[in-house]
This record gives structure tokens, sequence and C-alpha cells, in this order.
């Protein structure tokens, strides 16, 4: 038998990140933005949250960029929206309303 090869293995690279930068931090499956005050070593990041201004020490493998190096908004800060098939019809006019009363 002819047995398909797998896909080769993929090799994780890791970004760099420079203190000041905005970023967003995925906890759990929220993203939450913050900025980095300190890189520390062995692939950890001291970062300030936006909304409480409060520090953290997070993995950076937990890190992604709120910018591109174009200062253009990265593909992580744009807002995924799901198709849906709701459709909900606008209420009646008065007129209509009227019109089906009588």
């Amino acid at each position: 038998k002819n047995l398909p090869t797998p896909p080769p293995a993929t090799t994780t690279t890791t970004m760099s990140f420079t203190v000041g930068q905005h970023v967003w931090v995925s906890i759990g499956r929220e993203m939450h933005s913050a900025k980095i005050k300190e890189l520390l070593a062995s692939n950890m990041a001291k970062v300030q949250w936006t909304t409480m201004l409060t520090y953290a020490v997070v993995s950076m493998d937990d890190i992604k960029p709120m910018f591109d190096s174009n200062g253009v908004s990265s593909k992580f800060s744009r807002r995924k929206r799901g198709q849906t098939d709701r459709f909900v019809p606008p209420p009646p006019t008065k007129q209509e309303r009227n019109t089906v009363m009588t």
C-alpha cells in the first residue's frame, strides 16, 4: 500500500517584543490588552494590564502583538464576527397595524 506521508512538523517561531510595546495577552479563551514593562529571562515578561494598571508575569507564548511593524492593527486585534442566519423582521408601522385590525 502507498500510505500518505504526514505533513512536516512545524516549528514555532517566537516573536520579538520590546519594552513599552502594547500587546494582547491570552488567558484561557480571552484576550486582554497590556503593555510590556520588562522582559524577563526564561521566556517570561512582566506586563501591565491597561484596564487595572496592575502587573503580572506571563509567558511569551501567551503574548500576541497589538500592532504590526507599520502601526497597523495586527490580525489578533480584529474582531471575529460569525455569520448568523437569524432575521427579525421590523415591527409593523401604525398604518400596517390599523389595516390588519380592520
